[in-house]
């Protein structure tokens, strides 16, 4: 299935609404019988966005987010390790919140 958009949103909500994941990208590509998806960039849409937002509930409620010229998503059910794996091509950054421990306000 392929699909173009300026840009293309997707939406996903995790089981158990354990938190939400947002996709923009210009083209998707996404082979329904692998698990398999390519996110890419086009003239209208320069960068793919990945936010993950976590569950209502976590101590810190700050987003993951990967931003890249384009990124490959394998589910775990398609990887022979049974690990989902994101691999992010091109000029990009990520930002990964971290929860600090119990009594500790400062993680790093």
């Amino acid at each position: 299935m392929r699909l173009t958009g300026s840009p293309v949103l997707l939406k996903r909500m995790e089981a158990g609404q354990q938190g939400m994941t947002e996709m923009r990208c210009g083209t998707l590509v996404y082979q329904t019988n692998g698990g398999k998806a390519l996110l890419d960039r086009s003239d209208e849409v320069p960068q793919v966005i990945v936010t993950r937002y976590p569950r209502k509930t976590r101590r810190t409620r700050e987003p993951t987010r990967i931003v890249s010229q384009a990124i490959d998503y394998a589910s775990a059910e398609a990887a022979v390790d049974h690990l989902a794996k994101v691999t992010a091509h091109g000029n990009g950054h990520a930002e990964f919140p971290l929860d600090p421990e119990a009594g500790d306000d400062h993680p790093m």
